[in-house]
């Protein structure tokens, strides 16, 4: 189990930074006049889908660490979902638990709506739309295969 939890975060860390890129990229683009208006539309869409997800995750956030609180008081709350600056720092205890960085969660939302849309408004078709997932699923079963060979 911890294995398999360890590649969705793997694939998930190795996502969210390409999908920095992809949104820093994509503004830049926007920013100079450089999409029609159906590119501009799939922007646009892609952010407003993007905020109501991440409000929706931060009112879960807040109702679960107010029940947490109540359920366990004295007990530290630590959100899948933060800065991480508390919690993720080098020299970390082991039983910390598995972080997100809001920041590479925001842009791994952000750029997987954008794709949505942008195959749902077909301006990128399923070869482009499933490539970036493709290359980072063989580059993690390439290092989990690398790791399982140096263990034996």
């Amino acid at each position: 189990m911890l294995v398999i939890m360890n590649l969705v975060y793997s694939f998930f860390l190795f996502y969210s930074t390409y999908s920095v890129f992809i949104v820093i990229k994509t503004f830049i683009i926007a920013s100079d006049n450089g999409y029609d208006e159906l590119e501009k539309k799939a922007l646009i869409d892609a952010l407003a889908v993007s905020m109501l997800i991440l409000m929706a995750l931060h009112i879960i956030q807040i109702i679960s660490s107010i029940k947490f609180k109540q359920d366990f008081p004295g007990e530290l709350y630590i959100p899948l979902v933060s800065s991480g600056a508390p919690y993720s720092y080098p020299g970390a205890p082991r039983d910390t638990p598995m972080q997100i960085e809001s920041i590479k969660f925001d842009t791994f939302i952000i750029a997987i709506t954008y794709n949505i849309n942008r195959f749902r408004y077909a301006l990128i078709n399923a070869k482009q739309f499933f490539k970036p997932f493709l290359i980072i699923a063989v580059l993690l079963f390439v290092l989990f295969i690398i790791v399982l060979i140096s263990l034996l």
